[in-house]
């Protein structure tokens, strides 16, 4: 196609799972398809609540639907663990899911309009959250072409696709029982826990029927994962396109939590460069108390400034030192420290003044991260993080802290903590880290991918039909 020739335009339908990490990429992915198609988003009715409350999504956004599947709250904390509730609530989405997808309209079937949720407009593609993979796979059967997104590393798309009927399981009382490990080549596959191993069996058994998987990653990330993926037969002709990261412009809060991110701007402001430490343990997993007050201590013992995102009911278990100040951290200018029960995570790791982030490895804090070219004390806690922590740490962008996990084999002391956070960020007493060099290096590469004519700007042109034309995206 040549230059401004006008693409016609086509229905896509967004599937997220229901738990923010997941949602918050493929909102975005929706924004900028929207920009060219007709988008709508339908999310389950927990996370449809909290959209609206939060005031994450627009209408001038995408057209947002509720699939009512009664699904009260997301998976967190130890119902991650717990094989009846992760089995429950899966099992639940999943029949919302199918449902939806058997209703809807599309170019060569009206559909049961009844049962579609107001949507009337025919489908042409679907986007859908991997795990979702038992319910995207009425796509298939109805002819429908849709694409999974890998919301994490690609490393859960390889996980897929090399799961087998005999792999072992890990044991239930196993200490890394929370963990999804990366398969190795020609090495035993690493034990995997039972409800992981269910849901990555079903997804590697879809995936052969997919028009194409669209990552939350970036290319130049990927390219070892990328490799081995393509080895497998059934990957034979489906598209990888690597469209990330992908990370809201403007991040869309409530009036509230505007006013919050003013106030951390000015304390960060006032802050000296390269001095802040940032801790985020993400929004579904947290510590256990006894650590919560060993990371309090460590984060004193540094001597720096620092935030803390926590939530409220967990704050009670930091040091006295640090609860006895939590009633006037805005006032004056001389408070050394915010918690807070939430934080405007890009608008602090971009920030002049951070200089190390104490990271659970969420793929979207991961992926924050080196956008922003911060160096990370690593603390995985469940499922990809570990893959996550150990990409970092091989490239020298992190150390990770051993033993970590919602089944924790210890407790961190104070003192280790406080010695790796130095040595992250300051290599111990200057700011000339390391780590922040290597981190640095690593965001100017996803800078170039997402700029125009970069492997990220490339792989969603061609998703959305713009690969032979110069419109802007």
């Amino acid at each position: 196609m040549a230059s401004g020739v006008v693409i016609p335009r086509q229905h896509f339908l967004l599937l997220p799972f229901p738990a923010y990490g997941n949602m918050i990429p493929l909102a975005e992915l929706g924004r900028k398809i929207a920009r060219h198609h007709d988008v709508t988003f339908a999310v389950s009715q927990c996370l449809f609540e909290q959209i609206q409350k939060r005031e994450l999504i627009s209408p001038e956004d995408f057209t947002l639907v509720c699939i009512p599947d009664g699904l009260a709250e997301q998976l967190e904390g130890a119902n991650i663990l717990d094989q009846t509730t992760f089995t429950t609530t899966m099992n639940t989405v999943i029949l919302g899911v199918r449902s939806l997808l058997q209703a809807v309209p599309t170019r060569n079937n009206a559909g049961n309009l009844s049962n579609s949720l107001g949507i009337t407009a025919p489908v042409d593609i679907v986007i859908g959250d991997y795990t979702l993979a038992e319910g995207l796979v009425v796509c298939h059967e109805r002819s429908i072409p849709f694409h999974f997104f890998n919301t994490p590393c690609a490393t859960m798309t390889l996980a897929a696709i090399s799961m087998t009927e005999d792999h072992p399981v890990a044991g239930t009382n196993a200490e890394d029982n929370a963990f999804i490990a990366k398969p190795v080549q020609g090495s035993p596959p690493p034990a995997t826990p039972e409800r992981f191993k269910k849901l990555l069996l079903t997804m590697g058994k879809a995936t052969p029927h997919v028009s194409g998987i669209v990552f939350n990653s970036v290319l130049e990330v990927e390219t070892d994962t990328v490799a081995r993926i393509e080895t497998f037969p059934i990957m034979k002709g489906i598209p990888l396109r690597f469209v990330g990261p992908l990370m809201p412009a403007l991040e869309k809060i409530s009036t509230v939590k505007l006013e919050q991110q003013t106030k951390v701007q000015t304390w960060l402001d006032r802050q000296p460069e390269i001095s802040v430490v940032y801790v985020s343990f993400g929004s579904i997993a947290y510590p256990k108390p006894e650590q919560i007050a060993e990371v309090g201590k460590a984060l004193l013992k540094v001597g720096k400034p620092f935030i803390w995102s926590l939530r409220p009911e967990q704050q009670e278990h930091l040091p006295e030192e640090i609860t006895s100040g939590l009633g006037n951290q805005f006032e004056g200018e001389g408070n050394s420290f915010l918690i807070l029960g939430w934080a405007p995570q890009k608008l602090i790791l971009q920030h002049a003044s951070t200089a190390v982030f104490l990271s659970h490895c969420g793929w979207n804090s991961t992926m924050e991260s080196l956008a922003a070219g911060i160096p990370v004390v690593a603390w995985p806690m469940f499922g990809d993080q570990k893959i996550n922590a150990e990409w970092l740490v091989q490239r020298s962008t992190a150390v990770m802290v051993d033993g970590t996990g919602l089944k924790p084999k210890r407790v961190v002391l104070a003192d280790e903590l406080a010695q790796i956070i130095l040595a992250v960020g300051w290599n111990g007493t200057s700011n000339d880290s390391v780590c922040r060099s290597f981190a640095q290096a690593w965001r100017f590469k996803l800078a170039t991918a997402t700029s125009p004519g970069g492997s990220s700007d490339i792989a969603f042109r061609e998703l959305v039909g713009l690969a032979h034309t110069s419109n802007p995206v």
